[in-house]
């Protein structure tokens, strides 16, 4: 085999390899002008009157509030109509990057959300359906603290947000049995 066929090969498993660390499809430009002409749209403050101020979680979850990475809950509306659909994340940052890998309670509908961090915990970048290539839309949101996450995903309004109680140790109550 020559030195050209090894970078060959080579080149060809790095392309299929995603960048996501959840080895599932990778959201496409996740920072292309759509994307970022919604993020200057979007601004999130990340206070108290925020509809994700309030503690909605079920339960907590094992984890460092000093640090993303781990399980989340997350829920998103359609422009504050029909109720919240709910389901939980895993959240994981690599380099400049944040994945957050957000699962349907109901059902198995899974999106991607690959976004970067910019100034004051703006968060910016795009979601795909996993196992789907029919595209991708904007997401912007806001890192509150390491329990907190504001987000928006329709420039009519619509919100999607995530939310954790981390502790060392589960109470005995919320462990799996």
């Amino acid at each position: 085999m020559t030195t050209y066929s090894i970078v060959l090969i080579a080149a060809i498993v790095a392309a299929e390899k995603p960048r996501n660390p959840f080895a599932v499809n990778d959201v496409v430009d996740p920072f292309n002008d759509t994307v970022l002409e919604f993020a200057r749209g979007v601004d999130l403050k990340g206070d108290d009157d925020d509809v994700n101020a309030t503690e909605w979680t079920p339960k907590p979850v094992i984890g460092n509030p000093m640090h993303l990475d781990g399980d989340w809950f997350g829920r998103w509306n359609n422009s504050g109509t029909g109720g919240w659909h709910k389901g939980t994340a895993k959240i994981k940052e690599e380099d400049d990057r944040i994945f957050i890998l957000y699962r349907e309670a109901k059902g198995t509908i899974g999106y991607l959300i690959e976004v970067r961090k910019g100034e004051n915990g703006k968060l910016v970048g795009a979601y795909t359906t996993v196992g789907s290539t029919s595209g991708t839309s904007p997401w912007v949101g806001r890192l509150v603290d390491g329990e907190r996450i504001d987000g928006m995903w329709s420039s009519s309004g619509g919100r999607w947000d995530f939310r954790r109680r981390a502790v060392r140790k589960l109470p005995d109550k919320d462990r799996p049995k």
